[in-house]
């Protein structure tokens, strides 16, 4: 519990910290890939065009149906 208390202290301090002018705001390890991740669970994943007719390609060789698109 004491843990939790002072990570959470210290990730707060850093979070409300005011950035040097014209730095971007702190942020900590791994809150980029979170956001990263709610983002493709809200609106799917976005590939690179291509990556669509090498899946096709496989799922023909797997015998097994492709992935649709999201929109």
């Amino acid at each position: 519990d004491a843990l939790k208390r002072e990570a959470g202290w210290l990730a707060d301090a850093c979070r409300n910290s005011r950035p040097a002018p014209g730095e971007p705001a702190t942020r900590l390890p791994g809150e980029g890939g979170l956001a990263r991740r709610r983002k493709a669970l809200e609106a799917g994943v976005e590939l690179f065009p291509g990556i669509i007719e090498s899946l096709n390609d496989w799922a023909d060789k797997l015998d097994i149906i492709p992935p649709a698109p999201v929109a």
